[in-house]
């Protein structure tokens, strides 16, 4: 089924959602049947962060908190090829989300969202979460929170149950691709006739009389 859709479709996804949820997961499955690439906005920031003496979210942190609010996703997509459809896991602002819908031409948000208590057990030691304590997870959902990370769940063209099994979430993520995804070939219309129009509008006829109903069909055709 995927990889048909990936025949038709050439729409980039971009996976949100809070640490534990099953963004990577989700986003292995889809590549595992499509074979398109995965990058991961978290990849880069601990590439980045190694030997700082910080630990990859102080690190982020700092970089946020210095106005470098798309630093990550910039550098993340200056080493990809962008030409053909990825998956972008994790970005974590709202200005990193409406930069990569910028970067990446048609692009599909899927949310993933799950209770803090099962995204606690599925990434905190057992001991740690025994303990009854606050975990290492409750302090880095505060300091995404306060990024404004919750807003980007907003941003989704859809939202999943991440409580779900893995098969499922896969299934419901392809229909979502299947029902929104941009054709090839339509976009590829509506490129060369917008191409068209900004030729019309720019021509010197066109500064002189009005572009009416008659122009544009020619164009069409």
């Amino acid at each position: 089924m995927l990889q048909d859709i990936l025949v038709r479709k050439s729409s980039c996804v971009v996976i949100v959602g809070h640490s534990g949820a099953g963004k990577s997961t989700l986003a292995s499955l889809l590549a595992s049947q499509c074979g398109i690439k995965v990058i991961e906005v978290g990849h880069q920031v601990i590439m980045e962060a190694t030997g700082s003496n910080m630990t990859p979210l102080e690190f982020a942190d700092e970089q946020i908190r210095s106005g470098k609010q798309l630093h990550f996703v910039e550098q993340l997509l200056a080493a990809h090829d962008l030409t053909s459809p990825i998956i972008v896991v994790g970005p974590r602002l709202p200005q990193e989300v409406r930069f990569l819908k910028d970067a990446l031409g048609p692009t599909i948000v899927i949310g993933l969202d799950a209770p803090d208590g099962i995204r606690e057990f599925r990434r905190c030691r057992r001991s740690e979460i025994h303990k009854g304590r606050p975990t290492w997870m409750r302090h880095r959902d505060l300091v995404e929170r306060s990024w404004g990370a919750e807003n980007t769940l907003e941003m989704a063209h859809a939202v999943l149950d991440a409580t779900l099994k893995p098969s499922q979430l896969l299934t419901q993520a392809a229909g979502i691709w299947e029902e929104l995804g941009v054709n090839r070939m339509r976009k590829s219309v509506s490129y060369f006739f917008m191409q068209d129009i900004g030729h019309i509008l720019n021509s010197p006829q066109s500064s002189s009389e009005a572009l009416d109903e008659s122009s544009l069909l020619q164009v069409v055709r």
